[in-house]
């Protein structure tokens, strides 16, 4: 009896990690991280490139579901309908939820201003008094999400939304990962007039996750396996150069 119950389990372990493939979703606005061509639903970015490597590296096909709402993404994590989010921060929250992996990359968070409109920023408290606007559902680090309930301060869904807001004088500042803000604020035409404040919100690691419900959640050793190497070799360095020029 003991042993066919050993069997059994064995049966059931090896049944239970059948991952055939990957589904990835991810941002389709974080440049230069994940975002989604104007032209195109291609996914693009540094994350995406680094799912793209893993899925060759472990021989594993990969399967991208772009431009859904951050919330759906959440939700597509906790049932395992989505197996991998391209590109997140770390925070404890989601460390408890999901299995999260070793940073590939960093992102700096800043705040923007209209130019003229700038105030003194050393610290989260010197946002006090002002109206703010973020992307919603996003955590920019645990000091600013423990820090946020403070603040008078919105999420909106789009980031072209939030620059038109800060532009028209509507709130005072928006948070947003200094490259990213940077780009969009060149390519909305946006330049001269937005500027981002010197010191940052939070400089974060960008990871990638893995649901706790997917079929694939013991590749998480694998995965970090394929990271460390890209990072030692210089791989990942390179495809950060690509979306840098």
């Amino acid at each position: 009896m003991r042993y066919a119950i050993f069997l059994l389990t064995l049966l059931v372990c090896s049944t239970s990690y059948s991952c055939d493939s990957i589904t990835v979703a991810g941002s389709d606005q974080w440049l230069p991280f994940a975002y989604s061509e104007s032209d195109s639903n291609t996914p693009t970015g540094i994350a995406y490139d680094v799912v793209r490597l893993i899925g060759k590296k472990l021989n594993i096909p990969v399967n991208f579901n772009t431009g859904l709402p951050w919330k759906r993404i959440e939700l597509g994590m906790e049932t395992g309908s989505i197996d991998l989010l391209a590109g997140n921060y770390w925070n404890a929250e989601r460390a408890e939820s999901w299995h999260i992996t070793d940073a590939f990359a960093n992102d700096e968070v800043r705040i923007f201003v209209r130019s003229g409109h700038a105030f003194p920023f050393d610290s989260l408290k010197d946002l006090e008094g002002r109206s703010g606007v973020m992307p919603r559902g996003i955590s920019f680090g645990q000091g600013f999400d423990q820090y946020k309930s403070q603040l008078d301060i919105h999420e909106v869904q789009q980031h072209t939304q939030m620059f038109a807001m800060l532009n028209l004088g509507r709130i005072d500042y928006m948070v947003l990962p200094y490259l990213n803000g940077q780009i969009k604020t060149k390519t909305l035409g946006f330049q001269g007039k937005i500027i981002a404040l010197k010191n940052n919100v939070s400089v974060n690691g960008v990871h990638l996750s893995l649901s706790k419900k997917s079929d694939c959640r013991h590749l998480l050793p694998q995965i970090n396996k394929v990271i460390q190497r890209a990072k030692d070799r210089g791989t990942i360095k390179d495809i950060i150069k690509q979306y840098l020029k």
